[in-house]
């Protein structure tokens, strides 16, 4: 008895592995992105055969790489009967998308050629730019919806991790009724793949002395330098991914400083990072810091007119005061910086700086 028991828990357990394991390969397959092929392959009529839905760019394709510095990209909306009747409360769901969605209105001119008055597409009933939603009037199946709408990127201090890359799910909703008033609910969706990135990205790196105090005490002679490093995207076009800077110290007296220390003085920041944040090698006068911006909760944080700030801290021996107490200096420091940004695709930008003290 004891014997089957045991062989039914061990049954019982391989299917949950199973189950757990075929789990797993479904979810990642969840992620993986739709083929060329099978979006602009995709059926664009609904199950039961009544309705004829698509958007595309207005190059006719489903995908898309777009500049997030180009405003406006245009998409076209296509909406027809395929069975007699009519649909009505018909409305299109864009709330998943990795974009925001804006209205086209169209200028009518008079005999001048100049613009006389504004309307809007005369089958839009209402158009819900906040939730992404827009709804129809009714139509016939002589009749089809044929319009275009602005898209653009979404832009907020927290962003989806996928914001950049994604398989837009976009969502028609409807009530077909045919010639007999018999009425049934209609469901269908189009894939449409939008990805964003920039070109020309061009990151800032600057430096400046703001203390040199040789001091004495009773504890000891030193001499403590202080610099502030300013470091962003030019015009934050995309958020920071990663921060890489590094600080060639300046000898004073033939010395390299005996301790350096680096406070983030960022907006709304301020705190020491540790070692896991900063590496000084004392041997050559090199400092490292490092910084991520890791994603949390599936957010991506995307400070905006916010240049990171750094405060680095270099104290000089007693040695070193004594050489120089009396006499002006000049010291020298350059920096690199390396700046991974989140985008379609993880780009790096370096730059190089130099700043001098005298």
């Amino acid at each position: 008895m004891q014997a089957k028991i045991s062989k039914f828990i061990a049954a019982v357990l391989a299917l949950v592995i199973i189950f757990a394991n075929s789990w797993s390969v479904v979810s990642y397959a969840a992620e993986v992105f739709l083929s060329e092929k099978e979006l602009e392959n995709q059926n664009t009529t609904s199950k039961d055969g009544s309705v004829d839905f698509d958007v595309q760019y207005t190059n006719g394709k489903h995908s898309a790489t777009l500049n997030i510095d180009e405003k406006n990209t245009k998409l076209n909306i296509a909406v027809s009967l395929k069975k007699s009747g009519y649909v009505k409360d018909l409305a299109i769901d864009f709330s998943s998308s990795n974009f925001e969605v804006d209205q086209i209105n169209d200028e009518n001119t008079n005999e001048n050629g100049n613009a006389a008055q504004t309307t809007v597409a005369k089958k839009i009933q209402n158009f819900d730019a906040e939730n992404k939603k827009i709804t129809f009037g009714q139509i016939t199946n002589k009749e089809q919806i044929s319009e275009q709408i602005y898209i653009n990127p979404i832009i907020k201090e927290e962003i989806g991790e996928d914001n950049f890359s994604r398989d837009n799910k976009i969502k028609l909703t409807c009530t077909f009724v045919n010639t007999d008033a018999k009425e049934t609910k209609v469901e269908k969706e189009i894939v449409l793949h939008t990805e964003w990135t920039a070109k020309n990205v061009e990151t800032e790196l600057n430096y400046e002395t703001i203390k040199y105090i040789p001091y004495a005490s009773n504890e000891g002679n030193k001499i403590i330098v202080q610099g502030k490093v300013t470091t962003n995207v030019k015009n934050y076009v995309l958020p920071v991914k990663k921060t890489n800077i590094n600080i060639s110290i300046p000898q004073i007296a033939g010395e390299y400083p005996e301790k350096v220390s680096v406070i983030n003085n960022t907006e709304e920041i301020t705190k020491e990072l540790n070692k896991e944040n900063t590496t000084y090698d004392e041997k050559n006068g090199s400092l490292m810091i490092k910084e991520n911006n890791e994603i949390k909760n599936n957010k991506i944080q995307w400070q905006k007119n916010k240049p990171q700030k750094y405060i680095v801290t270099y104290i000089y021996s007693a040695k070193a005061y004594e050489k120089i107490k009396e006499t002006s200096i000049k010291l020298n420091y350059k920096l690199n910086s390396e700046i991974t940004l989140y985008s379609n695709n993880e780009l790096t930008i370096k730059k190089e700086t130099i700043a001098e003290l005298y």
